[in-house]
């Protein structure tokens, strides 16, 4: 037993509970580097004596990369990926069951995850050339891999390989456009009104950009060690804020069993954004300067949704929940010197 926070007069007195098995955290000894093989292909031709065009294939494959695995998960059992008594409610205590009574979880660090990446890339560039510069990049490409990131567990330690799917950063389209253009206005005005007015310049990064990759999960007691739902029907996707997809798809998975949905299947709300700036410099003496800017995020106020509710149980199940940041606008004045 446990005595916690008791006071000193009456150490008697205080919250008990029982103690739960430790953990620990080990590393395989056989603990290879991790490898990554890089390849690419690309093409370019100067379309103008400022403009060039570019496209390129790139791609990667790693091998050995860092993963976690629960050494002391239930193992299989007649038949069940794991003790169906494990989804009893109440369910009996995990540790009657796993591998090595008496221990908790068992966080085994192996260098056993694997990852592909596959990538179209094109870029157009025009250099500063009668005050505009443009440059416009565009990316249609997958990343996949058993775990995205060093503490990623598998749903099934004994199965790695059905972890495998989009990495959680793949956003599979990506378009970017920059520029920067010198405003031709009134540059030629003398006095205050061409302080005021001459000189400004106008810069911006369009971003447009598909959404993230993200995994059903389970709410709820009653799953034993299941961690994502079946699938019963394919997925539609309205792409509506009270239902992003369809969640008519999804049940629980029968006792003793993982869920056959995989990770990461489904994907979240894109972004379109335009953030601009209006900068102007003022030359105060030979060596200091200031320079006033106004700039503008998400200009045109585009609604950017982020979340979607994706507890198989919970009340908000398949809605969005959250966006990104509206517009925002601020006045910045630095000092070089």
């Amino acid at each position: 037993l446990s005595n916690t926070t008791p006071p000193l007069d009456n150490p008697a007195v205080g919250t008990v509970a029982p103690l739960a098995p430790s953990s620990l955290v080990v590393i395989n000894p056989n603990y290879p580097l991790p490898t990554i093989e890089q390849y690419s292909l690309s093409v370019q031709h100067q379309l103008s004596p400022s403009t060039t065009l570019s496209v390129a294939y790139v791609g990667t494959h790693g091998e050995h990369l860092p993963v976690s695995i629960n050494e002391n998960q239930p193992r299989p059992y007649a038949g069940f990926d794991f003790n169906p008594v494990l989804n009893n409610k109440p369910a009996p205590p995990t540790n009657l069951y796993v591998p090595y009574v008496g221990w908790g979880t068992i966080t085994e660090q192996e260098m056993a995850a694997v990852s592909d990446y596959n990538s179209l890339q094109v870029d157009l560039e025009r250099r500063m050339s009668r005050g505009l510069q443009v440059g416009i990049a565009y990316t249609y490409s997958k990343a996949m891999d058993d775990a995205s990131t060093y503490n990623a567990e598998p749903q099934n330690s004994y199965n790695l390989r059905a972890n495998w799917g989009p990495s959680d950063f793949n956003s599979t389209q990506v378009l970017q456009m920059n520029y920067d253009w010198r405003l031709p206005f009134f540059n030629g005005t003398r006095g205050a009104k061409g302080v005021a007015l001459a000189g400004w310049q106008f810069a911006g990064i369009t971003t447009v950009e598909s959404g993230l990759p993200f995994s059903i999960g389970l709410t709820g007691a009653g799953h034993g060690l299941a961690g994502r739902p079946d699938l019963v029907s394919p997925v539609t996707t309205p792409h509506q804020v009270g239902e992003w997809f369809s969640t008519s798809s999804f049940t629980d998975p029968p006792a003793g069993f993982f869920g056959n949905l995989g990770r990461n299947t489904l994907t979240g709300p894109g972004q379109v954004v335009f953030n601009w700036s209006l900068y102007k410099h003022f030359q105060i003496s030979e060596r200091v300067r200031s320079e006033l800017r106004f700039e503008f995020y998400n200009v045109f106020n585009h609604t950017n949704f982020s979340g979607v509710s994706a507890a198989l149980g919970s009340g908000s199940f398949g809605e969005v929940t959250s966006a990104h940041d509206p517009r925002i606008i601020q006045l910045g004045l630095m000092l070089h010197f």
